[in-house]
């Protein structure tokens, strides 16, 4: 948890100041203290499920990408969300999961009550209780709230950086050019040694 928070301290920062506001001017248009933006850039303080909504809102980005889970900033619904949504969601995805509450509840360490609640919409999870959510469910923060209707998170890792260069390249082609590069990727899924699953195949083909 320590890597997230240390990120949300980063991002609030740079983009509080991208956007012109001052810890005075930003507590004012989200309607908190001064001292409460202060104490999120020093990392005394973690922002509540309304903060965060009402701060992804207002500079444009995910929540997913303030709290660090992923470094792209796509196309939110700016809508602020509630409860209602968040219980129903979170709902809808333990019962596809075929879980029991009580199993949440244990995996999160916490009492099963409180895990009710939240599928009750009586309660809201705290920062470090909707980061577990988000991972047990391998969806996006932003999903959980209500605020995209997309359960996927582009994570941080490597193969998404590999992604993102392949993404990149391809924009920078012609059409005959993204043509040749989807009927490479094509033929790259026919030979043994690069498909998932199949790397005792490639071991051995080393070793021969």
């Amino acid at each position: 948890m320590n890597g997230h928070k240390d990120d949300f301290i980063n991002r609030i920062s740079e983009l509080r100041k991208q956007h012109g506001y001052s810890q005075v001017s930003l507590g004012k248009a989200i309607n908190r203290a001064q001292n409460t933006i202060c104490n999120w850039e020093n990392g005394n303080r973690e922002p509540d499920i309304e903060s965060l909504i009402l701060l992804s809102s207002l500079f444009g980005v995910s929540i997913d990408y303030l709290l660090g889970k992923t470094n792209t900033t796509p196309s939110i619904n700016t809508e602020i969300s509630n409860s209602k949504i968040f219980s129903e969601n979170l709902k809808k995805l333990r019962q596809s999961k075929g879980v029991y509450q009580k199993d949440i509840a244990n995996w999160l360490k916490i009492d099963r009550t409180t895990y009710v609640k939240y599928e009750r919409g009586q309660s809201t999870p705290d920062y470090n209780i909707l980061l577990k959510l988000a991972d047990y469910f391998s969806v996006s923060v932003d999903y959980l709230l209500g605020h995209s209707d997309s359960q996927v998170l582009n994570t941080r890792n490597e193969t998404d950086k590999r992604l993102e260069s392949i993404i990149e390249n391809y924009q920078k082609l012609n059409d005959a050019g993204k043509d040749d590069l989807a009927k490479h990727a094509e033929h790259l899924t026919y030979i043994p040694e690069y498909k998932k699953g199949d790397s005792t195949t490639s071991e051995k083909s080393k070793i021969g």
